[in-house]
């Protein structure tokens, strides 16, 4: 196995930089448990970075990455790579080309989610309910922020993406089911349906746009107690997509 050399450890560093992760189309992502998911999700890994003493531990992980890929990383390197306060010995290269949704029945359009952690949650929760897509609103974090990756276990690389300019809101021919706590529907009163669905939520700063709101087709809100006005955005698509895909369905499958 080769060692990554002091030049190229450099150029991957910028790598934490959006600004190169979008010359490259590539983004660093760190720890087994994610790479494991990007591994089992048929995610090309186009290089892996891993310290001598991690080899024999991560084993599963190198198995099913060519050997000439593979490139053993000094511990200095890994602190120059690594975004965590603890880093985890193991980093790949992937490549950030998003997939687009094709199938686009059940989705997800989110509105100015700026928090890197919520969002990819958000990704990690779509991906267990079978979400066809998630829309992205210009106002949104960086789906590949070190963070965010962390967050949805890689899911952000399978998750089918659409960016606003992407996707034509007026000729869906589904509901648009809005999360508004101005809204008149329970959330309760929400059932699966074979019918096509986009659920539009927005942050808990700056909810959801008004244009958006007047697009609604139901504008569906979240009964609570205690005097809370909302809850974390990641909390909140979760019990709609509960709602929407699963709830009184069989899904053992």
């Amino acid at each position: 196995m080769k060692e990554l050399s002091k030049e190229k450890a450099k150029q991957l560093a910028k790598l934490k930089l959006k600004k190169y992760r979008c010359e490259s189309d590539c983004v660093l992502v760190e720890g087994s448990r994610t790479i494991r998911q990007l591994i089992d999700d048929d995610i090309e890994i186009l290089e892996l970075y891993i310290t001598q003493l991690a080899r024999e531990k991560h084993q599963d992980v190198l198995t099913d990455i060519p050997y000439e890929r593979c490139y053993i990383l000094k511990d200095s390197y890994l602190k120059q790579l690594s975004q965590t306060r603890t880093p985890q010995s193991i980093i790949a290269l992937v490549s950030s080309c998003t997939k687009k949704a094709v199938w686009r029945r059940k989705l997800l359009y989110l509105d100015r989610v700026a928090d890197p952690t919520n969002l990819g949650t958000i990704f990690r929760t779509a991906a267990a309910f079978d979400i066809n897509g998630i829309i992205l609103s210009s106002g949104c974090c960086d789906i590949f922020n070190a963070k965010t990756i962390r967050a949805s276990v890689g899911k952000v690389f399978s998750v089918p993406v659409l960016y606003e300019s992407e996707f034509q809101i007026d000729t869906f021919p589904g509901d648009i089911i809005v999360a508004d706590m101005g809204g008149h529907i329970p959330i309760s009163e929400l059932h699966p349906s074979d019918n096509s669905f986009v659920i539009i939520l927005g942050s808990e700063a700056d909810g959801i746009s008004k244009e958006l709101i007047s697009r609604a087709s139901k504008r569906v809100f979240i009964p609570m107690r205690n005097k809370l006005e909302s809850l974390n955005v990641a909390i909140a698509s979760s019990l709609f997509m509960y709602q929407m895909c699963i709830k009184g369905h069989d899904y053992n499958e």
